[in-house]
């Protein structure tokens, strides 16, 4: 079968080595996700929510707030008993910022409206 120029040569009519769109919707993700990460630390009153997950569950043991370089902390000092025991067994987790470019306020609410309906297992959902 012949094919004339301009096709691919590939039946679906992607090029061939072409990536598929889900492809693309994961590279625009990883994108935003960089871009949200970077913006986060633009100026000292930019606030977001952040979440700690279980890269083996995917499951989001921990949300928080902060600013700069608050959800990659790791002292003793920064966290609660409950997180440090559980990064005992599992001690590499994934971190995602939820929610940038807040006001502190606006993290804090929803850093709490986050915790009371998810209720993570290393937060403290009474407060």
């Amino acid at each position: 079968m012949g094919y004339t120029k301009g096709q691919s040569g590939n039946p679906n009519g992607r090029p061939v080595g072409s990536k598929s769109n889900f492809s693309s919707f994961i590279l625009q993700n990883r994108i935003e996700t960089m871009y949200n990460f970077f913006k986060s630390f633009e100026s000292e009153n930019d606030f977001y929510v952040y979440a700690h997950f279980n890269p083996i569950t995917n499951e989001c043991f921990y949300v928080g707030k902060g600013s700069g370089k608050r959800a990659w902390q790791k002292q003793e000092k920064s966290r609660n008993p409950n997180w440090f025991n559980y990064i005992k067994i599992i001690p590499t987790y994934e971190v995602r910022l939820i929610v940038t470019g807040l006001n502190e306020e606006e993290a804090f609410e929803i850093e709490n409206t986050l915790i009371k309906s998810r209720k993570p297992i290393c937060n403290d959902y009474n407060r």
